[in-house]
């Protein structure tokens, strides 16, 4: 299992902080939490902090400032579903977060660890 605390940030982290977590764990993707759990909110891009800096958003900024709450994920259920994972994948998704029935997270698919 991956070390799920590379594709989590608090959602009051600045968007700088979330550049360092996407630094680190290679996926061009970050989760945002709530703070008390691990329960996922949204997602960042790499390209959401790009357009969030012409929008005049800055490092400083909230993470939750910007996240997007429409993601896609896949339950604990279907985590071994090889045909929805790769339909995923062909939707241009490259990052599956794996979720309990609480939304918490519990494991990350990322397609080029599932290509190999």
């Amino acid at each position: 299992m991956k070390d799920l605390e590379n594709f989590l940030i608090d959602q009051s982290a600045s968007l700088k902080d979330a550049l360092v977590k996407i630094k680190n764990n290679k996926s061009r993707h970050v989760f945002v939490t709530l703070k008390e759990t691990q329960k996922i909110i949204g997602v960042i891009s790499e390209g959401d902090i790009i357009h969030s800096f012409l929008k005049g958003y800055d490092l400083h900024s909230r993470a939750s400032d910007i996240h997007n709450t429409n993601f896609i994920y896949l339950d604990e259920s279907d985590k071994d579903n090889k045909d929805k994972i790769i339909s995923i994948f062909k939707r241009g998704i490259l990052i599956i977060p794996i979720l309990d029935f609480n939304l918490n997270i519990i494991d990350v698919i990322n397609y080029l660890e599932f290509i190999d």
